[in-house]
């Protein structure tokens, strides 16, 4: 989409444009005359977007910082132009942490899970839960993720090791509880502006599942960053520490919850491994990181006690 485009559908919110950035195939950075910083997305259908934004507001009324979608001069919050949807927002001032920084910088490790924690207290509150995808961890990876994973490797020990750890998978994922989650808690989803934080954005994919999945995924997002520094894996143990640690003093877990820490982790490599089964690079990534999770169990499991 060239800045022609662009421009052509800004003025749908009374704004001329002078310059636009790609941000990723779907979002894009534009800027106004008067200089006013906006992002602009390329959405789905109506009714999934529209079940967001109701979501966003919500979450806005509840106090916890989004970023919302900004109304066209017709009163509107999607505005289709040659048949795609998209949605404008303004820019949220602050910084994207690297990996790195949240190993180093405690506190806004802390941020990270009351932040988590106290979205999750507002998620809970949502009273129009049926409307969203309704998801089981179990199911996800015993039904997709690891017949996926068979047919792509033959790695016997693999094969073992995931025959015998699918009946513990279900003892221990499958009645965490569950609520409306954001699904996406990657550390890029969160913005921080000094020690505060500015918004958590993009939730686009959020479903009723594990809510332990967020917590774990934040953890695993931040691994995968690091994964290749053997020196930062070891400190990602101590940031996960911090991480669950802030999380359970604003939303307390639960036993069960506090078990399945580990498990959950090697559901979500699973599925990723399944996702990127056809792309080899990718694959064998989240493999390693699968194997390495697999392998320091009784450290991940003596982080949150």
């Amino acid at each position: 989409m060239n800045n022609t485009d662009i421009s052509l559908i800004c003025l749908n919110w009374a704004l001329d444009i002078k310059d636009s950035k790609i941000l990723s195939d779907r979002s894009y950075l534009v800027i106004s005359t008067n200089d006013e910083r906006f992002i602009l997305k390329v959405k789905g259908n109506i009714a999934e977007t529209e079940r967001e934004n109701e979501l966003l507001y919500f979450l806005e009324s509840k106090g916890l910082k989004v970023q919302t979608p900004l109304k066209s001069k017709k009163d509107e919050l999607i505005v289709t132009h040659n048949n795609k949807n998209f949605v404008l927002y303004n820019f949220i001032e602050g910084e994207v942490h690297s990996a790195v920084h949240y190993l180093q910088n405690h506190n806004d490790s802390n941020l990270l899970g009351e932040t988590i924690a106290y979205m999750h207290r507002d998620l809970r509150d949502v009273q129009y839960t049926e409307q969203f995808n309704q998801k089981n961890l179990y199911k996800m990876v015993s039904e997709f993720a690891i017949k996926e994973v068979f047919k792509v490797d033959a790695d016997s020990n693999l094969k073992s090791c995931l025959e015998c750890l699918d009946k513990e998978l279900k003892n221990n994922i499958e009645s965490l509880p569950r609520q409306l989650i954001h699904r996406d808690t990657h550390i890029f989803n969160f913005v921080l502006n000094g020690d505060k934080l500015s918004a958590v954005i993009d939730f686009e994919i959020a479903e009723v599942n594990a809510r332990l999945f967020d917590v774990c995924y934040c953890s695993t997002s931040l691994l995968n960053e690091i994964f290749s520094n053997i020196e930062q894996r070891e400190n990602w143990f101590s940031f996960v520490e911090r991480l669950f640690t802030s999380y359970n003093k604003v939303n307390r877990l639960t036993a069960e919850e506090k078990d399945s820490i580990y498990h959950v982790m090697l559901s979500i490599q699973l599925i990723f491994m399944a996702f990127f089964s056809n792309d080899v690079g990718l694959y064998k990534r989240n493999k390693e990181m699968f194997v390495w999770i697999y392998t320091h169990r009784d450290r991940i499991q003596k982080t949150v006690r």
